[in-house]
């Protein structure tokens, strides 16, 4: 075995404990280094005891043992015992010391490049990967010098990376503090939006324009929407039952189960009236007073079954006419409705979408857990049929009592 005298081996590191010594050595072909190359020896650890040995390429057997109290292999040729104290070893690696002297083998893994290489390489590669220093005086002043300009790089480097996170961290807080005004600018604009949207401006409609047209109907027809002061505005947005137009209702801050309780209020528990027709909760009495109310489904199906109806548009609004049997005509703004606190909901501006209020519900009141009790409504507006094309459709629906929606008022002949 071709052994290395060595005076000057300093700074041991620890056993590598990350592997497992008699693992490594028994999954691997072990070759001695030998710098002069002039004869290859192989060590093959077949089991826990017989060790194949090469010597180019003439075979002999002998016996090892691996002692884990002092971390040392024993090779027994038959003739003599020879102990090793294993210094250092990796995957490629493994370095010997012929105990209690100072001659060192190599075993180098024969997968390794090391196996090819010199004896300095060997000395650079322990002292970089392994922390053992057998290095010559002059390699040991240029390991040094290196040392020392790794140092001095890695603090220029610290310095660089210093100098870089002060300016990172000046910068984060220039861009914290632009947040945070824009996060109190935009929190001030949320909160003006949503004050807007939660406290519509509401209009008044003047006594002048309170007028009642005689269609050939049953009853009367107003001429504009309530708040509105001509035919072709949308007025004011009512929940159905609250006369106000005040109660906007959060779009994504109520449960639904709540609203149903309001519109209109009422004791808790109890359920709401199918109709609000000339009661407190009449949008139309409450506003306009007098003879004025609401109207009822029968009087709605009357007029959109007895009146003929033309679709027009004057200066960007969609309308409709509604002609009455004796040749006179109201006019219905397609305004939409309101969502609650998020806003107007229409369809396309060259879609139709008009929604008034009934002072009815559409159903008989029940009492079932999970009935909505729905209001009924006029609506004229384009859908789709069951081909996907688009048509006209006019009829008395349900929708949610929560839903804000213009209304027209009616009265007495």
């Amino acid at each position: 075995m071709k052994t290395y005298l060595i005076n000057t081996l300093q700074n041991i590191s620890t056993i590598n404990s990350t592997l497992d010594i008699v693992s490594t050595i028994k999954t691997s072909e072990w070759i001695i280094f030998n710098d002069d190359k002039s004869g290859i020896e192989k060590f093959l650890f077949i089991d826990n005891e017989k060790v194949l040995v090469s010597v180019n390429g003439r075979t002999s057997y002998l016996k090892w043992s691996y002692v884990k109290i002092n971390k040392s292999l024993i090779i027994d040729d038959d003739s003599n015992r020879y102990l090793f104290k294993i210094i250092a070893y990796d995957k490629n690696i493994i370095v010997l010391n012929i105990d209690s002297t100072n001659s060192y083998s190599f075993l180098i893994n024969s997968q390794c490049f090391l196996k090819d290489e010199t004896y300095e390489e060997i000395q650079w590669y322990l002292i970089r990967k392994c922390g053992i220093d057998i290095l010559s005086e002059e390699q040991r002043k240029i390991y040094f010098e290196e040392i020392k300009n790794e140092q001095n790089k890695r603090k220029l480097e610290d310095d660089e990376r210093q100098l870089r996170c002060k300016r990172f961290i000046k910068k984060i807080i220039v861009a914290i503090g632009i947040i945070l005004i824009a996060a109190v600018i935009g929190n001030c604009i949320n909160y003006y939006i949503e004050y807007k949207m939660s406290h519509p401006k509401l209009y008044m409609t003047e006594k002048k324009n309170q007028k009642a047209i005689d269609l050939g109907l049953s009853v009367k027809w107003a001429t504009c929407n309530i708040g509105a002061n001509e035919p072709e505005e949308c007025g004011n947005y009512y929940g159905w039952g609250e006369p106000t137009g005040t109660d906007v209702y959060g779009y994504n801050s109520e449960n639904i189960d709540e609203l149903n309780r309001r519109f209109p209020k009422r004791e808790y528990g109890s359920l709401p009236p199918y109709s609000i027709i000339n009661t407190s909760n009449d949008i139309a009495k409450y506003n306009w007073g007098g003879d004025w109310r609401m109207p009822t489904k029968e009087e709605v199906h009357e007029l959109i079954e007895k009146c003929e109806m033309q679709y027009y548009n004057l200066n960007g609004k969609n309308l409709v006419k509604f002609i009455g049997p004796n040749g006179n005509f109201i006019v219905i703004p397609s305004c939409g409705f309101l969502e609650g606190t998020k806003g107007n909901w229409v369809l396309d501006n060259e879609d139709y979408s008009i929604y008034l209020y009934i002072g009815e519900l559409n159903s008989p009141v029940s009492r079932y857990k999970y009935s909505e009790n729905e209001a009924a409504y006029l609506f004229i507006g384009d859908t789709y049929d069951e081909k996907c094309y688009k048509i006209k459709t006019v009829k008395v629906g349900a929708i949610e009592r929560y839903r804000m929606l213009p209304v027209r008022a009616v009265m007495e002949k």
